[in-house]
């Protein structure tokens, strides 16, 4: 246990406790590391440490630890597995007691604990200062928080737990929460300068997730930011064959990017020489040259541009090509305690042409500062740009000559001479004597040892951007020469048919002029294959592009996609390069509503979890069209001028027509009794409708009629439908506790119209919160409201709350 463990909980009788989930699942009370007991229960508390400080009710404790089906017993289990846990927490409670630590509220099970007794609450309050800080473009204020944060990560999400509970949403979204930070951390620590802090966690980063282009760019930039040039172009190397091989895809923009930088030489790096601080001069760097040093800088450059295009370190190259002839430069540091007393200080060049052909000394100067000119009672103090350094050349006379270089530019593929400086006066400086030592910068202002992540700024006119041919060659990141018209719709469903008075509804909506198009419903009722049907027959009104986002709203096994992560994939594809886009949501939401200014772009935003996710996607200007496919409604985008499509099952003329597609005329007509058989038992919805179908397509040798009994036999069951219980599954994890014990008790009310009333005797709850929660039910189309006050359940919504029931007892739906 850490020797700075926070204080006791006053009042602990237990001592003080410390528990760890972002790593092996451990638990200690004081010095003593105490023993949570076999996996099952171990993986309880994991469950309940992810959840501190909010309830966890009994039906999703019951899905996490035995899935879908549950023993009988199971609750009583769960019971069983709490007392246990509570005993090792509280040891001398008394029997029954209700405890200080785990505790059972109305909402399920809860577990107390401090913030600085979990490691999962320490990273993220850190995270959450660390963001707040970046937010505020404080970069060093959020390494000082991002990175530590990350310490508290020691391996693998909840180790020593069954594995099928480990690939549970719960804990995937908390490794997922660590990347996530990793990246937070990698960019705050590269841009302040300190990426060796980053290494080590962005390593292990990459270990748990080798196909996260993103994590691998960070990678690689930290990894040439310490000066393992060759090693971050082995990471690439390795991760470039790997997506080649596992997904038979190329690396994306933002990894390619990261790459041509390093080749380019464009990552702020440890860099040679002097640290310059407030008040304490710098040494200078004596470089001594032959005069047919030009011919080896021909030679270096070349040498420097093959090891760039090999993935050689260029540094070594340019040793290789200096040798150790008579053409070699000699670096020697002159410290300023050496120069001559009453030497003058140096001064800003007003040329601004770099020179070869020198053979005098270069002195080191820092980079963005102000050079002080009082010790040698010069005037008021001149700018040095960053992004040239200073040098001292000696003139031939024994006089030193100050100026300044461009920044060096990549080589060209094919290297000529060096090019020379056009002739014409050079400032001096007036007192050095011939032979003495070249006097150093002056005191000037703390520097970072290590420049920021992406090039400097440029010192004169900005050059063109380059071209498609010039990046081509040697990985180079391509400006954008003209707009890029993305193209991401997925295929268009097949088959796809009905659904044509929605179609016209859809149609209706654009043409009033609206921007944003919301299409929700049940799960499996067919919004998807509407809107992705609908927009292929309309993509080329849209000839500037067409987005898809899908963003797992409701996904079963991953954590729906940030608003930030979806715009930043937009903005990759509408041709923004990663090193233009800025951080937080409203940063990069201005960027992306910039970029689409004036064009006309069609945007599908698939699978929405709610209002907050989608809006910082929608298009702001006239022209472009958005469609939101989402369970829940959306009323905060209709009262923002949205127009609303609610979706419901298929007449049982389109859905016969759907499994004759599917299935094919012929065999259809040979059995229409099956046919009724098995639309009737799906209920009109299209997801078990397609389900059927790929059954009976993939056996051609079995009569319908023996799928008809399939179904029939599995009457009030989803047993025959496992795709469209877990569809509904995901719907019933995002209701409240309140919400989710109603549903499971709805079944039992019969297949009468439901009111208010009746639900409140039904779940023992109190007529106006039983109708907020029924209110809530139908937003989530888990419920109808045909009438006003007047609910009805879908006969496979019914299938599954009464198998919920049944199998973990509507008491357990909270």
């Amino acid at each position: 246990m850490p020797a700075d463990a926070a204080p006791r909980r006053t009042g602990d009788p237990a001592g003080q406790m410390r528990f760890e989930v972002l790593g092996p699942v451990r638990v200690w009370r004081d010095a003593r590391e105490l023993d949570p007991g076999f996996p099952q229960q171990r993986a309880l508390l994991a469950l309940l440490l992810a959840h501190t400080g909010r309830p966890v009710p009994p039906a999703e404790i019951l899905d996490v630890l035995w899935g879908e089906r549950p023993p009988a017993s199971a609750p009583n289990v769960v019971r069983r597995y709490a007392g246990a846990l509570r005993r090792l927490l509280e040891p001398g409670l008394a029997p029954r007691a209700p405890g200080r630590r785990l505790l059972r509220s109305p909402g399920g099970y809860l577990l107390e604990a401090d913030t600085d007794e979990v490691d999962l609450l320490r990273f993220r309050d850190l995270t959450r200062r660390g963001k707040r800080a970046a937010a505020t473009g404080r970069t060093e204020a959020a390494a000082d928080h991002l990175v530590p944060a990350l310490g508290e990560w020691r391996g693998p999400v909840a180790m020593g737990i069954p594995e099928s509970v480990r690939a549970r949403v719960q804990f995937t979204a908390l490794r997922r929460e660590l990347l996530d930070t990793a990246r937070l951390a990698a960019d705050a620590a590269l841009l302040c300068g300190r990426a060796e802090q980053v290494l080590p966690v962005l390593r292990r980063a990459v270990a748990q997730d080798p196909l996260d282009e993103p994590l691998h760019a960070r990678l690689v930039l930290a990894l040439a930011a310490c000066g393992l040039q060759a090693e971050a172009l082995g990471v690439y190397d390795d991760v470039r064959r790997r997506l080649v091989r596992d997904l038979n895809v190329a690396p994306g923009p933002e990894l390619t990017a990261a790459h041509t930088r390093v080749l380019r030489q464009e990552v702020g790096r440890l860099r040679p020489g002097p640290t310059v601080r407030l008040g304490r001069p710098a040494e200078v760097v004596e470089r001594r040259r032959s005069p047919d040093s030009g011919d080896a800088d021909a030679a270096r450059g070349a040498a420097e541009t093959a090891a760039g295009r090999d993935g050689a370190d260029p540094g070594r190259a340019d040793g290789a090509a200096r040798g150790n002839g008579p053409g070699d430069d000699d670096l020697t540091a002159v410290p300023a305690a050496d120069r001559p007393a009453g030497a003058p200080e140096a001064v800003e060049p007003d040329d601004p042409d770099d020179s070869d052909d020198s053979d005098g000394p270069v002195a080191v100067a820092p980079r963005r500062v102000h050079a002080s000119a009082a010790a040698s009672g010069a005037s008021a103090p001149r700018s040095v740009d960053s992004t040239r350094p200073s040098r001292s050349v000696n003139d031939g006379r024994g006089a030193a000559v100050a100026e300044e270089s461009e920044p060096r530019s990549p080589r060209p593929a094919h290297p000529g001479p060096s090019p020379r400086r056009a002739p014409g006066p050079r400032p001096r400086l007036t007192s050095a004597a011939p032979g003495a030592p070249v006097p150093s910068a002056a005191p000037v202002a703390p520097v970072a040892s290590l420049a920021p992540v992406g090039p400097p700024p440029p010192a004169t006119a900005p050059a063109p951007p380059a071209g498609p041919e010039e990046a081509g060659d040697h990985g180079r990141e391509p400006e954008p020469t003209g707009r890029v018209r993305p193209a991401q719709l997925p295929a268009a469903p097949a088959p796809f048919v009905g659904r044509a008075g929605e179609s016209r509804r859809l149609e209706d909506a654009v043409d009033s002029g609206a921007g944003v198009v919301s299409v929700c419903g049940m799960a499996g009722v067919g919004k998807s294959a509407l809107v992705l049907g609908w927009a292929h027959r309309i993509a080329d009104g849209y000839p500037d592009g067409r987005l898809y986002v899908s963003l797992r709203g409701f996904d079963g096994t991953r954590p729906p996609v940030e608003p930030a992560d979806a715009l930043r994939g937009a903005l990759t594809a509408l041709g923004v390069p990663p090193s233009r886009m800025p951080d937080g949501v409203g940063a990069l939401t201005g960027l992306y509503r910039t970029v689409l200014s004036g064009r006309r772009v069609l945007v599908v935003l698939d699978d929405a979890a709610g209002t907050e996710q989608v809006r910082p996607l929608l298009p702001a200007a006239p022209g472009s069209l958005a469609l939101v496919t989402s369970r829940p409604a959306l009323p905060g985008l209709v009262a923002s001028g949205a127009r609303a499509l609610s979706l419901g099952p298929l007449s049982a003329e389109d859905a016969r027509a759907s499994l004759v597609a599917r299935i094919g005329a012929e065999r259809t007509a040979a059995e229409p009794g099956a046919v009724d058989a098995i639309v009737a038992r799906c209920g009109g919805l299209p997801l078990a409708l397609a389900a059927v179908g790929a059954r009976a397509a993939g056996r051609r040798e079995f009569p319908l009629a023996a799928l008809a009994d399939e179904l029939r036999a599995a009457q009030g069951t989803l047993d025959a439908l496992p795709a469209v219980r877990a569809a509904f599954l995901g719907s019933y994890r995002r209701l409240e506790p309140d919400g989710a014990r109603l549903l499971l008790l709805l079944p039992r009310h019969g297949d009468a119209d439901l009111t208010p009333a009746a639900a409140a005797a039904l779940a023992g709850l109190p007529v106006r919160r039983t109708r907020s929660l029924l209110a809530a039910l139908a937003d989530a189309h888990l419920l109808t409201e045909h009438a006003p006050g007047r609910y009805a359940l879908h006969e496979l919504v019914r299938a599954f709350a009464a198998g919920r029931a049944r199998t973990n007892g509507p008491q357990d739906g909270v």
